[in-house]
């Protein structure tokens, strides 16, 4: 049996489980100390890009035509950017009057960009600048036309949360 046989040393107990303690504490601190740089880090990111879109959007005005006689099926679409920065793309929804349906063109989805024309063949709007597209849509009759104008920061392009409108 284990009669004659001792255990560890209490002295020797006790400087494991601080050493055991230790390691945890300095596991748990370079965790907490790494999470707090990535969340301040795309906090600090994510701040810049809705100035950056709160700049844009404040800035833009949007007008809109549609003539179902000449031209149907298709919403004439003047961006007026205002802003000191340029709209690098944008998403654009077309709404039905009833606003139950709506049909979106993207200017970086090759599905969808063919359905946005300019003279210049660009999507791009300079700061202060004004431009004119061409949406082609199916939806009839048309209530409201909603653009979601794309920035780059960085280098990256960026798509704005919010949305310019024009209501018919």
């Amino acid at each position: 049996m284990m009669k004659g046989k001792k255990g560890i040393s209490p002295l020797i107990a006790t400087v494991l489980i601080i050493g055991f303690t230790i390691v945890i504490a300095a596991l748990v601190i370079t965790w907490g100390t790494n999470l707090f740089k990535k969340t301040q880090q795309q906090t600090g990111e994510l701040s810049e890009i809705n100035l950056a879109c709160t700049e844009v959007l404040g800035g833009m005005t949007l007008t809109a035509n549609v003539d179902p006689v000449n031209n149907p099926g298709s919403v004439s679409l003047t961006l007026d950017n205002g802003a000191d920065r340029d709209v690098s793309g944008f998403v654009v929804r077309v709404y039905s009057a009833d606003q139950t349906s709506a049909e979106t063109s993207d200017t970086d989805d090759p599905n969808t960009q063919g359905s946005i024309t300019s003279n210049d063949g660009l999507y791009t709007v300079g700061a202060s600048g004004l431009k004119t597209f061409q949406v082609s849509t199916t939806v009839d009759p048309v209530g409201k036309v909603g653009v979601r104008p794309k920035i780059t920061i960085k280098g990256r392009l960026e798509q704005c949360p919010g949305e310019a409108e024009y209501e018919f």
